[in-house]
């Protein structure tokens, strides 16, 4: 089993991702760990 698939997501999808971590905090059960990369990029880790 891979540990810490990585999933790049634009757009749309980013900006959830963006207000996601913003409620629920960079450590959030349901993404993982939010890392923002650039504008309008986000990428999370997901912890297995």
């Amino acid at each position: 089993m891979e540990q810490g698939r990585k999933y790049i997501q634009t757009t749309t999808h980013a900006i959830k991702l963006e207000q996601n971590c913003m409620r629920l905090g960079p450590f959030s059960p349901k993404h993982g760990r939010c890392v923002r990369r650039e504008v309008g990029k986000y990428e999370t880790v997901e912890k297995n």
